[in-house]
């Protein structure tokens, strides 16, 4: 996964392994950051981590996130 951030102050490019995003623990601490909004039972977890897994193959380099400020930031996050 990439993840792109440019600023006026900073710039900057990280590369995050996939298998630390698309794996049991990587998904339980996503979704008890946001477990406010977002409720899934064990086997929809199950179900979220093969959906996952199987998009991050089909459609490798897909743009998750492309945000553009008028004032020239940029952050960008891809599979």
């Amino acid at each position: 996964m990439l993840v792109k951030i440019h600023t006026k102050e900073f710039k900057g490019t990280f590369y995050l392994p996939n298998t630390l995003l698309f794996n049991r623990l990587g998904l339980s601490i996503a979704l008890t950051a946001s477990q406010k909004y977002v409720k899934v039972s064990e086997t929809g977890k199950e179900a979220l981590l093969a959906q996952l897994k199987r998009y991050r193959r089909q459609f490798k380099g897909l743009k998750l996130v492309e945000v553009q400020t008028s004032e020239g930031e940029e952050i960008l996050v891809k599979l």
